[in-house]
């Protein structure tokens, strides 16, 4: 699956592209685990935005209907199946140290990635979800910096609201 990291491992999976780390983990952490997490979450969600938007344009779309495996009903799927399927998942990381977010298919269209990203009995590799993530890497930096400043700033006026409306 493509993803992009939150927290440490995206600092370090940035190649220096980002600016400013040290002065937004210290405000991350000044917001709390409850507003910085949420800040920081949504920020990864918006930066893999491009990655979904290039993997729709480039996921293979077969041109018949085929049967789901008995796992998933055996139910009868049109062509395209793969690509409505297509999803982003966020969360945070394990030990709250970072949040990630996931661009990838739906369980039963788990043959669009088994089959054409890492080739499977017969089909030749086609991976489109790799490319879609590594060509838009510095899109994804640079929505992910301003995403996250914006965050921050709207968060610090919700709690400063909050602050202000409680007394």
């Amino acid at each position: 699956m493509a993803s992009i990291f939150g927290g440490s491992a995206y600092r370090q999976g940035s190649g220096g592209l980002l600016k400013g780390v040290k002065e937004l983990d210290a405000q991350l952490a000044e917001l709390g685990s409850r507003l910085g997490g949420n800040a920081l979450r949504t920020a990864v969600r918006d930066a893999v935005k491009p990655v979904f938007r290039r993997a729709q344009e480039t996921i293979p779309v077969g041109t018949r209907a085929h049967r789901l495996t008995a796992t998933y009903g055996k139910r009868l799927v049109a062509p395209g199946f793969g690509k409505r399927s297509l999803r982003i998942k966020t969360g945070f990381a394990q030990g709250g140290k970072g949040a990630f977010a996931t661009v990838g298919v739906r369980d039963e269209a788990f043959y669009v990635v088994a089959g054409f990203e890492y080739g499977y009995r017969g089909i030749p590799r086609n991976p489109w979800l790799r490319h879609a993530f590594n060509a838009t890497q510095k899109e994804q930096l640079a929505i992910f910096s301003a995403s996250l400043k914006k965050r921050i700033r709207d968060a610090i006026r919700k709690r400063a609201r909050a602050a202000g409306g409680s007394r």
